[in-house]
C-alpha cells in the first residue's frame, strides 16, 4: 500500500513540477514573429513599422530603423490596446 500512495504522490510532483517548468505567464503577452518591414517611418523616440507575417500586418515600433523590405524576426510586447507591438530585439534573417 505504502508504493502505491508514493507512486501516485510521486506522479503529482512531478506533473505540478512540469506544469510550473513550462507556464509562464509573460509569455502570455510577448510575441515572437517574422515577416517582412515595409512603411518606415521616424518618430521622436524612434522608429514605427509594418511587420508583415504569415498571421497578419502588424503595426510596430523600436528605437532602430530597420531595413526597408528586409525580412526580421522580432520579439516584443503588444500595447495595452494592442494597436502596436513594442519591438524588445530585432534580427535580420535576410
Amino acid at each position: 500500500m505504502v508504493d502505491r500512495n508514493y507512486l501516485l504522490i510521486s506522479s503529482v510532483v512531478c506533473v505540478v513540477l512540469l506544469f510550473s517548468y513550462f507556464h509562464d505567464p509573460s509569455s502570455q503577452y510577448e510575441m515572437d514573429y517574422s515577416g517582412i518591414v515595409h512603411d518606415i517611418r521616424e518618430s521622436s523616440s524612434g522608429y514605427t513599422f509594418q511587420l508583415d507575417t504569415s498571421s497578419g500586418t502588424f503595426r510596430c515600433f523600436h528605437p532602430a530603423c530597420p531595413v526597408e523590405l528586409g525580412y526580421y524576426r522580432v520579439d516584443g510586447e503588444f500595447s495595452d490596446d494592442g494597436s502596436i507591438l513594442f519591438v524588445s530585439d530585432m534580427f535580420l534573417i535576410g
